[in-house]
């Protein structure tokens, strides 16, 4: 059921990226004779993101009543068990989850441009991620990279009093303790970067040695690593023709992230403080 419901969620941010095709779009000649899509089916593809989101609820609820199937939903520094038994609560977790999914779509575009920002003249891959994000790409970048924690943490605050009533987390015990919850939750809004840290650096090497082509995908994806290995640019990790900077880079985010997502994991479990 979990791999269904990643697979649906896949299928649900191609129909969102169908509706909303900004950057996406093919070049057009000016001699092409290719119409321009309707506005009616524009919008098919809005209504069937929202379809997708009930269908799939109350599959879940058909489904993971028979055989006690909890849907977990993952926040980083705390998580969220959803009875499977009721039909709402799996309307809640289908909606949430597809929401959370698409917002760390957003969250890894949003590095892409922080990342990539200096660039010059700017990647055509570039162009395409600022399409998608509009202003958001224009943020200053500690502004950009914080911006993810807030809504996350205020998402928090504002649902907390409707995740307590339905079970989904445990009373307060002290007025700053839903200040406190909502801070370390927004701040594992990060751990969403870890799989496209180490799997563009990944394919970079890939691309580096078995050379999968020249496609801007994969020279945009060698960009973005290098930019993420600038820091480690001056260390002496070159032997030959082999350059270990990448290993060390994957090896350091991949413990940086483990000890980012125990450290706010135990942090959640203590308060409040």
């Amino acid at each position: 059921m979990n791999l269904l419901n990643f697979l649906l969620n896949c299928v649900g941010l191609a129909l969102w990226l169908s509706w909303r095709p900004a950057g996406l779009e093919p070049v057009r000649s000016p001699m092409s004779h290719q119409r321009p899509r309707s506005a009616a089916l524009h919008w098919l593809f809005l209504v069937a993101v929202v379809l997708l989101v009930l269908g799939r609820s109350w599959l879940y609820w058909w489904v993971g009543r028979d055989v006690g199937w909890v849907a977990r939903l993952d926040l980083g520094a705390a998580r969220l068990d959803f009875n499977s038994a009721v039909w709402g609560r799996m309307l809640a977790f289908s909606t949430a989850s597809f929401g959370l999914f698409l917002g760390g779509f957003f969250m890894w575009l949003l590095l892409l441009a922080t990342v990539n920002r200096s660039n010059s003249p700017p990647h055509p891959w570039t162009r395409v991620v600022a399409a998608q994000l509009g202003w958001l790409a224009r943020l200053p970048r500690p502004l950009g990279l914080f911006l993810p924690a807030v809504v996350l943490g205020g998402l928090w605050a504002a649902l907390h009093p409707a995740m307590r009533e339905a079970g989904l987390v445990a009373p307060l015990h002290t007025p700053s303790q839903l200040w406190q919850e909502a801070a370390v939750v927004g701040l594992g809004a990060a751990l969403v970067w870890e799989y496209l840290v180490v799997g563009v650096i990944f394919a970079h090497v890939l691309n580096s040695y078995l050379y999968l082509g020249s496609h801007g995908a994969f020279t945009y994806l060698s960009l973005t690593a290098q930019n993420l290995l600038q820091p480690l640019a001056r260390l002496p990790l070159r032997l030959g023709r082999v350059d270990f900077t990448p290993v060390l880079g994957i090896a350091l985010a991949l413990a940086a992230f483990a000890l980012v997502r125990a450290g706010l994991t135990r942090l959640f479990d203590r308060l409040p403080l």
